[in-house]
């Protein structure tokens, strides 16, 4: 499993990067703080449940396993950021 998370760590931790410049997150959070947040988000939902999103994984369907990972990264950030407007906009 460590050896898992350092090959992954590399890849989640740029992606992550990306997608919340990509997303403008501009708060007041130290932006080294909210990356390592997210990465262990990412991480939670690869891992969780004995793995099951990182299983799903498939290399005969085209991606290789840095694509699967850089895309599963992508979309659960732009999950949480979603859902963190969403309650942002309800509580104001």
């Amino acid at each position: 499993m460590q050896a898992l998370v350092e090959r992954l760590l590399p890849i989640v931790q740029a992606e992550v990067g990306y997608a919340l410049l990509r997303g403008a997150r501009a708060e007041s959070r130290d932006a080294r703080q909210e990356i390592a947040d997210f990465v262990q988000e990412v991480f939670i939902g690869l891992l969780g449940g004995g793995g099951k999103t990182l299983r799903t994984w498939d290399p005969a369907r085209g991606r290789s396993l840095d694509s699967f990972i850089r895309l599963v990264a992508r979309r659960q950030v732009a999950t949480i950021l979603r859902t963190r407007r969403s309650t942002v906009s309800i509580c104001t």
